[in-house]
């Protein structure tokens, strides 16, 4: 049995939850309403909690605080509420590696989408894929590390 075969029989893929999955599908659509998003989001009290916390934060300066799913997803922005969603939904699936500062690897993974999005779509090419793309590049750097 070769190495590359044996690594792949040691390590396990992440499955990732039903909350991820409907938000992958529902943010992949550019109808999607307020009203769907906050439905997938309540399914999960720390995302939403995540959710309401970046909506918050001083990054937006807001004289009120907001107390609504809808009011933070609007805020926020759908792009900001994919990455969020995605991030923390993912960051639970994959267990610890040692050494690995967790926050930091989910900013760059972030980071690495984000701009794989934009290169593809000032290329006029899927943008959707391509965020998915440079995620799944540094999930197989975590898988890797893993083993």
């Amino acid at each position: 049995m070769s190495d590359l075969a044996a690594f792949f029989q040691t390590i396990q893929l992440p499955v990732m939850s039903e909350v991820a999955q409907a938000l992958v599908k529902s943010l992949n659509d550019d109808q999607v309403q307020v009203a769907q998003l906050r439905s997938i989001i309540a399914r999960d009290p720390a995302l939403s909690a995540k959710l309401l916390g970046l909506a918050n934060s001083v990054n937006f300066g807001l004289p009120r605080g907001i107390g609504t799913l809808d009011d933070a997803i609007a805020m926020v922005g759908l792009s900001q509420v994919r990455n969020l969603a995605l991030g923390a939904c993912l960051s639970e699936s994959f267990h610890g590696v040692a050494g690995l500062d967790r926050k930091k690897f989910w900013v760059s993974s972030m980071a690495c989408a984000g701009y794989a999005q934009w290169l593809a779509q000032s290329l006029d090419m899927d943008g959707q894929t391509a965020w998915l793309t440079g995620m799944m590049l540094r999930l197989g750097e975590i898988l890797i590390a893993q083993s």
